[in-house]
């Protein structure tokens, strides 16, 4: 609580003196411009605006010092002065964004350290179920598949794009999300932004899986089940979709471009401003009914 106070107090004193010295260097420069302007309008001789009186002729007498004239000895002064305050401050600036960008740094590292451990402390905890309590082979109403499940619903949902990636490649190859009756259901699986370009996932089942704007570009997903899942915005360029179930998902804006769609099941498919050409739809199988407008 301390801390905090010091530095809310440290952020409002910094404010509060820069406010300060910019309402104190705007005074002094709105004071001589008066000065200067009052000056040649009433012809104010102390101010040495005035008409200039020479000495008479053969005189040494001297006129008196005016304003302007100890203003002239004061300017140099006065500009180094200014000088070292615009250095300060920005040398002070450039203090404060070194700092915030270190401070960023340093988050920036917390967190993927963090999210490193996460992913395989994951990887240990499965490897587990699946060496000592033989999730593979075990039956729907088993409560390791519940253990499984909950504890992959959860890091997915704190892992990063890439490390999501890493958790389905991982599920994939073990064998626990293929097919019409996976081992791990990925309904209602958080998958939004996942990087699984040219990833091998042919059989995966992501049926009712989130999977808005998706980097599936050049992915294997031949026989895959995606039947209502959100696909929303995904990147599918050159994805192999053959005999891929599609039905009844939302691919509105999904890039589809040159993708493999031979037998592909897209009956009831949303293709709202998808990237997709007449072709490639011909290819598919099942394609009556699809939503294009």
């Amino acid at each position: 609580m301390r801390a905090k106070f010091y530095s809310l107090w440290t952020k409002m004193r910094g404010h509060f003196l820069f406010r300060a010295r910019t309402l104190f260097i705007g005074g002094v420069g709105i004071a001589f411009i008066v000065i200067v302007v009052c000056g040649y309008w009433f012809n104010w001789d102390w101010a040495g605006l005035g008409a200039y009186n020479p000495p008479l002729h053969g005189s040494d007498v001297q006129r008196g010092k005016t304003l302007w004239d100890w203003l002239q000895l004061l300017i140099v002064p006065v500009v180094l002065a200014l000088g070292g305050v615009w250095l300060n401050q920005l040398q002070q600036s450039r203090e404060r964004q070194a700092a915030q960008q270190q401070a960023t740094l340093e988050r920036e590292l917390t967190t993927d350290n963090q999210q490193e451990t996460l992913l395989q402390v994951y990887i240990d905890k499965m490897a587990e179920l699946l060496i000592e309590k033989n999730l593979r082979v075990s039956q729907p109403e088993d409560e390791v598949r519940n253990i499984a499940r909950v504890r992959t619903l959860m890091v997915l949902s704190r892992l990063d794009n890439v490390r999501k990636g890493s958790v389905i490649r991982f599920l994939h190859e073990a064998g626990l999300i293929e097919g019409v009756k996976p081992i791990i259901r990925l309904q209602g699986a958080d998958l939004s932004h996942i990087d699984l370009r040219e990833a091998d996932l042919h059989q995966a089942n992501f049926r009712l899986a989130n999977l808005k704007q998706a980097l599936l570009s050049r992915a294997d997903l031949r026989g895959a089940i995606m039947s209502r899942t959100d696909l929303q915005g995904a990147n599918l360029h050159a994805a192999i979709l053959q005999g891929t179930d599609l039905s009844a998902a939302d691919l509105r804006e999904a890039d589809l471009s040159i993708a493999d769609l031979q037998g592909a099941i897209v009956m009831g498919t949303d293709l709202r401003k998808a990237t997709i050409s007449s072709a490639q739809l011909a290819r598919a199988k099942s394609a009556q009914a699809i939503i294009l407008s």
